[in-house]
């Protein structure tokens, strides 16, 4: 598999283009979530290290329901199987957006429990056994109108991305930081036990920094 980490930033640290589409559930507008994602921020601000980190915008907090492409992994198993490698990714999108018509979701009253703090992102999973069964049935419906299907299919990791490693840590830094996420996991699950969710969106991203859901793009047209 490609690299993306060593894609999508520059050698400063900036996020660089990397277009691509995919299905997620923002967060941006969860005042709850936010609240934590700042506190999280905060402390990954005071690392000796954090130039190793790119924060992720407060406009790009998001959950993925499921990948779909990006435009600078194209292996056959990053890839729809009905589509040609060499298509370009506008066109990729626009085609997800007519085998995906039920997009966005709405009023589908979610609910995520949060696990433990990651290195760059907040581990959640579902809460019930309703969510469970209704992830996997979006799942199932994207792979088969899309054509997609990941290696790690039936084992993803839900998660809230809050920044990315770009560089890989030393043991001592590695000390240091395994202390700090045990303390943001207690913060976590003191905080912010659940997640609830009532949208899912089809969207499309020219980077990192915003996941602009499909119809809004198109309304922008």
């Amino acid at each position: 598999m490609v690299n993306l980490t060593k894609v999508k930033f520059k050698e400063n640290g900036d996020f660089n283009h990397f277009p691509g589409n995919t299905i997620v559930a923002n967060l941006y507008g969860n005042e709850e979530v936010m609240k934590l994602v700042e506190i999280i921020q905060t402390e990954y601000r005071k690392l000796p290290f954090i130039d190793k980190f790119t924060l992720t915008p407060q406009g790009s907090i998001h959950m993925t329901v499921i990948e779909l492409l990006c435009d600078r992994n194209r292996l056959s198993e990053y890839w729809s199987k009905d589509l040609s490698l060499e298509l370009p990714i506008d066109e990729v999108s626009d085609y997800f957006a007519e085998k995906l018509p039920i997009f966005p979701l709405t009023d589908e009253k979610l609910v995520m429990r949060t696990t433990a703090m990651g290195s760059q992102n907040i581990l959640v999973e579902p809460a019930d056994t309703k969510t469970a069964d209704r992830l996997a049935e979006i799942r199932e419906y994207v792979s088969e109108h899309a054509g997609v299907r990941f290696p790690n299919h039936d084992n993803y990791q839900f998660h809230i991305s809050v920044g990315y490693l770009r560089e890989n840590l030393t043991e001592e830094e590695e000390a240091l930081f395994s202390e700090v996420k045990e303390k943001l996991s207690r913060i976590l699950l003191e905080k912010l036990p659940t997640i609830s969710i009532n949208r899912v969106d089809y969207t499309v991203f020219d980077d990192m920094t915003r996941f602009t859901p499909y119809v809004e793009k198109i309304n922008k047209i």
